[in-house]
This record gives structure tokens, sequence and C-alpha cells, in this order.
């Protein structure tokens, strides 16, 4: 994992802030932290971003040629029966937030 931190000040900070912007869209973003930070007197959002660059994405995204587990020859009939109920309402809950299933959790 990568670290890249902006410094955004509380006003005026629009330009940093479209450069912070542009550089989440452009890599895959694993965590970020922010904090009020004081520094000679002015006050600005930290933002430390958590990335994975080019390489890593390749390796591990969607892209890869990792292969998909058959959850139901891995678990057992008791096992895959929770798995299947958790998935559904990850189901339910992501469409009625409208986002993607993984954002809520992973299988």
């Amino acid at each position: 994992m990568l670290i890249k931190v902006f410094t955004v000040p509380i006003i005026g900070g629009d330009e940093i802030n479209n450069d912070m912007i542009a550089f989440m869209k452009s890599h895959k973003i694993v965590n970020v932290e922010k904090k009020f930070v004081r520094l000679e007197g002015n006050i600005y959002w930290c933002f430390c971003l958590t990335y994975m660059d080019s390489n890593m994405q390749a390796q591990g995204g969607k892209g890869s040629s990792k292969t998909k587990i058959d959850y139901s020859t891995v678990l057992d009939a008791k096992q895959f029966a929770r798995f299947e109920h958790y998935r559904q309402i990850r189901k339910q809950v992501a469409s009625s937030t409208g986002v993607d299933a993984y954002v809520i959790f992973t299988d």
C-alpha cells in the first residue's frame, strides 16, 4: 500500500481539493483518514489517503486472473444457508441505499 497526504486550507483550498479529487478518481483508494490541523496560525484539513498503485491493482483488481470461489462446494449445507441469508440481506441493503453490494460487506 502507498500513502498520499493532501493538506487543504479551510479557506481558498479549491485548487488543492480539485487535485485531491482527481487523484482519488485515478487511483484505487483503500482508506481515508482526515483531521483538522493548525499550521502557522492557519487551519487545514489534512487527508491521508492509502491507495494501491496500478501494479497492485493489476494483481488483485477486477481484471485479475483470480478464480472465483464456489462457496456451495467449500461450505457445508448449514454454513452455506447462513452465507446465502447474509448475501440476501446485503443485496437488500445495497439496493435500498443505491450502492453496490460489495460496499456493504464482502463475501
